[in-house]
């Protein structure tokens, strides 16, 4: 994978996916990370229930809507792709911001992403990940909330297309998974 850099967690039934779709999970960043197996890694830990991190935990509700047991995480992560769009170390905390440098040159990698796995839904975690993603060819369907409402179509080739649906990061303060799961169960659905 000639523009990712770190490589991307696809679960062994990423294929079969959820509700048939596979689904790519669309993270931001890493901090403080500087392994190209470091997206791996962080999956690996939530499933081997060698730490429970919330940001892990509140994906799984968000697409389970239950908070999930161990073999819960353990089936769902294996169902799904997980990828940081972010191709470096954003710096050493949670709090540090990629810069537009780091965003222009994420593009490619993504580009590259979908064309090799070829996702149908693509579930964007954060607004501002949406609002730095390449251009999407097609606006999407109508998932109705809340104040915003737009979804995008990628064009991978002639036959492939993903949606992508932006929610609300799920480290922000007030985030629920139990709220987002219709919304996100839509997008699946519409993908």
């Amino acid at each position: 994978m000639g523009e990712i850099f770190f490589k991307p967690w696809i679960g062994k039934n990423y294929k079969k996916g959820i509700h048939g779709k596979k689904i790519l999970i669309l993270g931001e960043s890493h901090y403080d990370c500087y392994e190209e197996t470091s997206t791996i890694e962080c999956v690996n830990i939530q499933l081997e229930g060698k730490e429970t991190w919330r940001f892990f935990t509140n994906i799984t509700i968000t697409f389970l809507n239950k908070h999930p047991s161990l073999e819960d995480k353990y089936n769902f992560w294996h169902s799904v792709g997980f990828y940081n769009y972010i191709q470096e170390s954003v710096g050493d905390g949670p709090r540090e911001r990629p810069t537009k440098e780091m965003w222009d040159n994420a593009q490619s990698g993504f580009k590259e992403l979908l064309q090799t796995y070829k996702p149908q839904g693509v579930i964007v975690l954060g607004y501002q990940l949406r609002d730095n993603l390449p251009p999407a060819e097609i606006q999407g369907p109508i998932i109705e909330f809340s104040d915003r409402k737009k979804t995008a179509i990628y064009q991978i080739d002639e036959n492939s297309k993903a949606l992508a649906f932006a929610i609300l990061h799920p480290s922000s303060g007030g985030f629920s998974g139990w709220y987002w799961h219709p919304f996100v169960m839509q997008a699946i659905k519409l993908a």
